[in-house]
């Protein structure tokens, strides 16, 4: 949906979208290289999007500590993060 908002597309490359003038906007940077499944934007091209259609970032941060009896603590941490969209 983000993408589509945006109004970018997938010109074959895979895990890349660029814009209608053929610039790469977003991408998986885990199609090409070991690490997590994400999705970059490029900033400037991301926040003029968000002031454009009057929309805000929401950053959740969730956490939580548990110990266990007779181990060391384990820590857990949950991260999220929102766009939301206004119709």
């Amino acid at each position: 949906m983000l993408i589509e908002k945006m109004g970018l597309s997938w010109n074959g490359e895979e895990g890349k979208w660029f814009n209608n003038k053929g610039e790469l906007v977003a991408f998986d940077p885990s199609v090409n290289e070991r690490g997590p499944q994400c999705l970059l934007i490029n900033k400037k091209y991301f926040t003029s999007f968000l002031n454009e259609n009057g929309y805000d970032i929401f950053w959740a941060l969730l956490g939580e500590k548990n110990i266990i009896s007779g181990m060391p603590p384990f820590k857990l941490f949950v991260y999220n993060w929102r766009l939301p969209v206004k119709r």
